[in-house]
């Protein structure tokens, strides 16, 4: 009996050292390794870029041609050309006309050209007043000229810019909708006139106009 019994204490031991051996196999060391990451875009101020262009189907600079109306054998409309500068911010340059009588016009046309990388939208369109001046227009008689036969003409002459089908007289803000997308064209019009029905002036005047700016930016 005392031998039966020894026999189980042992079996007893060996099944606890079994178990607790069990026990330590199963415990192990870990470790966590953790990546972060991220990334950014950084723009390009040169992607977006809209220039003038002479032709409304390809990039070119030529100098533009205007279209004149209201002449005749004694009162002739002439126009300078027009010149493209793309050099720095675009401009069109030597915009000139010389009316001899009312009902005369001259008419450049060109065009915006979306030549970067995205998308632009027409958002306002701006008539600056006359350099050192506080109006948009300022008509100046030469010696011996009527000022009051100036002054009655110079409310005839009027310049107009049309874009895309949209004819502006006057600064506007707030516009949408009107896209020009990547590598497209859009029609531009300056139009300087002497409307029908002004007096005739009995002398030389200057006008002078403020510049235009068309705002393109690449949200609408």
């Amino acid at each position: 009996m005392e031998k039966n019994r020894s026999a189980k204490i042992i079996a007893i031991v060996a099944l606890l050292a079994a178990v607790a051996g069990l026990s330590i196999g199963f415990a192990a060391y870990s470790n966590t390794l953790t990546i972060k990451s991220e990334a950014s875009y950084k723009g390009n101020p040169n992607d977006f870029n809209v220039d003038f262009s002479s032709s409304t189907s390809s990039m070119n600079t030529d100098d533009i041609v205007a279209s004149v109306a209201g002449g005749d054998a004694t009162h002739a409309v002439t126009a300078s050309d027009a010149v493209i500068d793309n050099s720095g911010n675009p401009i069109v340059k030597n915009i000139k006309v010389e009316f001899t009588a009312p009902g005369q016009s001259a008419t450049y046309s060109f065009a915006s050209a979306n030549v970067g990388k995205l998308n632009a939208y027409l958002k306002s369109v701006t008539f600056n007043n006359v350099a050192n001046e506080t109006a948009s227009k300022i008509c100046t008689p030469a010696e011996g000229t009527s000022a009051a036969l100036v002054s009655s003409a110079c409310e005839k002459i009027s310049l107009s810019v049309k874009v895309n089908n949209n004819n502006y007289t006057g600064s506007q803000t707030g516009i949408t909708g009107n896209l020009l997308a990547i590598d497209a064209f859009e029609p531009v019009e300056v139009t300087v006139k002497f409307d029908e029905g002004s007096y005739f002036v009995d002398g030389d005047f200057t006008v002078a106009f403020g510049d235009v700016e068309l705002l393109y930016s690449s949200q609408d």
